[in-house]
């Protein structure tokens, strides 16, 4: 099974922000570090944050000693990387862009539902009897059928349109290239 990975954005200049600037100068590379690794675990985790009551497990994960990493989010909180509440530690400029991301996700979704419209795409290896070419093309944005059903014309079928390179008959019934 494949490892699922997502990218979050940051800064490639924070090494110099003046609340890293403070960590680095307390903690050094590996507070550095261990602060990345930090922000990796609240992106992974739904809700955005570290739950105080597991930073044994994290330490463990991070290769430092409990004790540190209790100070070293202390040192995070105090200096306003994180912020502590209801028992876990967050990351405001992280929650920020995984709300932005959430709402590109739920755009993202409207827009491939408008485009489709409720079409269901069959599957091509599936199709049984004959095949249902086109009658006809609907507003340059689908093909129609006999059966007065209609399916959205592909990227590859769009641009053959523009350059007057397609025809009703060309296009079947759950092929959308």
């Amino acid at each position: 099974m494949a490892k699922e990975t997502f990218y979050f954005q940051h800064d490639y200049n924070a090494r110099n922000d003046d609340k890293m600037l403070e960590l680095r100068a307390t903690y050094g590379a590996e507070g550095y570090g261990v602060f990345w690794m930090i922000v990796e675990t609240m992106a992974e985790n739904e809700n955005g944050g570290a739950k105080a009551g597991l930073i044994g497990g994290l330490s463990l994960g991070y290769g430092v000693a409990k004790e540190w990493l209790i100070l070293f989010f202390k040192y995070c909180v105090d200096i306003g990387l994180f912020y502590e509440e209801e028992g876990c530690y967050y990351s405001r400029r992280l929650l920020t862009h995984k709300q932005f991301r959430k709402v590109l996700s739920e755009n993202g979704a409207a827009g491939a539902a408008k485009r489709w419209r409720g079409y269901s795409h069959p599957n091509a290896k599936e199709r049984k009897g004959k095949e249902n070419k086109a009658v006809s093309i609907e507003n340059n944005e689908f093909a129609v059928f006999s059966d007065g059903s209609k399916q959205p014309l592909g990227t590859s079928q769009l641009f053959r349109l523009k350059q007057e390179d397609l025809q009703p008959k060309d296009i079947l019934k759950g092929e959308i290239i």
